[in-house]
């Protein structure tokens, strides 16, 4: 394809969609997470017993172990609050069993009762072996702010759990999943819990949604198809549809076009009025340069009564696009087809120009597109196994991320070093220039070997410090001549 005699187009954004490209279908958890009010609620006091280790906390009677689900003492509780309000969560007394301690508890932590996490703790010494306890525990450190100690406590109840027959904590998995992903340092641990959600859980909807966000991110989009695949699998109803919806744009941010509009129309067959898969029908056609199907479409959807006015106008400005290529000619090509020719493509001249036209959104061709645009096309190239993109994306990353440092950062630690010499040229056309990038440029000029780069480096450095260290004829090349120039750079007063 001849990327040069094209133009571009983007489409206006509709309620239903999202900066990373798709809607998002949210999928109901019975999982206890809720908004803490400012100030707690009066209520008479309960029979406790005082903690002698604190004037501020009571320490409640003693109760036996039991079975208690999360259903049973959790869910109650949501339904309570809904019907009743904190004049009804705070009429609960602590009762004298699990069951009704735990449901207590939970609506203590509602009404941001001063104590809480204290009597859980408590709670937990008494009863080390029951996961609804740590559970309780995990989500009110974490509510409160202690993400190491909710992490803690929702592990221990993940492995007690994980132990039962018939888990009491359904919803957990990918509770502690949504914690674990928080963090770079134990998002693998996160992505094997999902997984496992997805294969044998109760919730692999939930998990889906949470992986397709993770692949999303990282350009891994065949991975997140088959994630979503396995879900739709086990799933029924409306979140089937959801995710349904969900894959077919995966298949549009692959460039696979014929595909996903497959999988739409399935989905309306199915359920014949659903205003985000209609929109997207819409959008899939559009890609695949089916326009006379387009202005059908169109004219069916915009004259649905309860239509709102958003995406009334988003209907109009798309048959107006397809009403002109079809009576001009032009080829209308989308940002996923440009982003799935730079991810994949077979010519690499093609995905450079892809890359170079997507990202110069000043170009005549680029009409439309935004920078959230720019910048994937960017992201993706800098992601892909060819250096001559990848050195390319860094280039063009200067222009259009917020923060270009970091791009050309991530560029000074390739393995190639036709990438490593580009991000060290860069670093001197950085404007503004950051204050923080001599320690990583000399970090990396102590351990680069290729000669180029060891230069175009330590042209950095004299730029960043205004030092005149000379780099001697040759002296680039030779390991026990670099080590010199490194020692005289770490040497400078």
């Amino acid at each position: 394809m001849r990327i040069e005699s094209v133009v571009l187009i983007c489409f206006l954004a509709s309620a239903c969609t999202e900066p990373n490209g798709g809607p998002r279908t949210p999928v109901t958890l019975p999982t206890i997470g809720a908004e803490r009010p400012a100030e707690p609620v009066p209520r008479d006091p309960d029979p406790l017993v005082l903690d002698e280790g604190s004037a501020d906390v009571a320490r409640l009677t003693p109760v036996a172990d039991a079975e208690v689900t999360e259903l049973q003492a959790l869910g109650s509780i949501n339904e309570l609050k809904d019907q009743g309000g904190d004049s009804a969560l705070a009429a609960l007394p602590p009762g004298d069993n699990l069951l009704d301690r735990v449901r207590y508890l939970y609506a203590q932590l509602l009404l941001g009762e001063a104590g809480t996490v204290t009597q859980l703790e408590q709670l937990s010494v008494e009863l080390p072996e029951n996961p609804i306890v740590w559970r309780l525990l995990g989500h009110a450190q974490e509510v409160l702010g202690d993400r190491e100690g909710g992490l803690l406590s929702s592990r221990r109840a993940y492995e007690l759990d994980g132990r039962r027959e018939s888990p009491s904590c359904p919803a957990l998995p990918v509770y502690l999943a949504r914690i674990l992903m928080g963090s770079p340092e134990t998002t693998g641990e996160g992505l094997s819990v999902l997984r496992e959600e997805l294969a044998e859980g109760e919730f692999p909807g939930d998990a889906a949604i949470m992986l397709l966000d993770f692949f999303r991110e990282e350009e891994r989009h065949d991975e997140a198809l088959i994630c979503l695949d396995q879900a739709i699998g086990r799933t029924e109803g409306g979140i089937r549809l959801g995710l349904e919806l969900q894959a077919a744009i995966v298949l549009l941010q692959l460039g696979r076009f014929e595909e996903s509009n497959l999988r739409i129309e399935a989905m309306l067959e199915n359920e014949a009025h659903h205003p985000d898969a209609e929109m997207w029908h819409v959008r899939a056609q559009l890609f695949a340069r089916n326009y006379q199907r387009v202005i059908s479409l169109v004219d069916t959807y915009i004259a649905r009564p309860d239509l709102d006015e958003e995406r009334r106008e988003t209907y109009r400005e798309t048959r107006k696009q397809a009403v002109q290529a079809m009576e001009t000619g032009i080829r209308l090509v989308s940002p996923f087809e440009f982003g799935a020719i730079i991810r994949g493509g077979k010519d690499l001249e093609a995905r450079r120009r892809a890359l170079n036209t997507m990202a110069n959104r000043s170009s005549p061709d680029a009409v439309g597109f935004k920078l959230e645009d720019a910048r994937r096309a960017v992201f993706i190239a800098s992601r892909t196994n060819e250096a001559i993109l990848r050195a390319e994306a860094l280039a063009l990353g200067i222009l259009v991320y917020e923060k270009p440092e970091l791009i050309v950062l991530d560029g000074l630690m390739d393995l190639d070093p036709t990438v490593r010499g580009v991000a060290a040229a860069l670093v001197t056309e950085l404007d503004p220039r950051p204050e923080n990038l001599e320690a990583p440029v000399m970090g990396r000029l102590a351990i680069e070997t290729d000669a180029y780069v060891f230069g175009q480096l330590h042209e950095a450095l004299r730029v960043l410090t205004g030092a005149d260290i000379a780099l001697p004829f040759g002296a680039a090349e030779d390991r026990e001549e670099r080590a010199k120039i490194v020692k005289l750079w770490r040497d400078r007063k």
